[in-house]
């Protein structure tokens, strides 16, 4: 089994700035990261006018770091799913 350790470069965000996101995988029994797995991350702003879509595999630090560039983005609440996978994880 894997889990995830998510951080937000930055809550709230002002007008122009960017938002990082950064994924970190880890797997339960080993406490040890995983590198190669794939984590697809969907954002929605509150008006849904706009879907910000990454998919990517993690790193040898069990990481995979993904920047939204909000410029002029709706002012809100955002939304964000993650979604992880890896051959023999569950």
């Amino acid at each position: 089994m894997m889990i995830a350790a998510v951080m937000f470069s930055k809550n709230p965000i002002k007008a122009g700035e960017d938002q990082t996101i950064t994924v970190t995988v880890i797997d339960v029994g080993t406490n040890k990261v995983i590198e190669g797995a794939t984590v697809a991350i969907t954002s929605n702003p509150p008006d849904y006018a706009t879907t910000y879509t990454f998919t990517n595999t993690t790193n040898a630090d069990g990481q995979m770091t993904y920047t939204i560039p909000l410029g002029n983005a709706t002012p809100g609440d955002y939304s964000t799913s993650i979604q992880i996978s890896k051959q023999g994880y569950t």
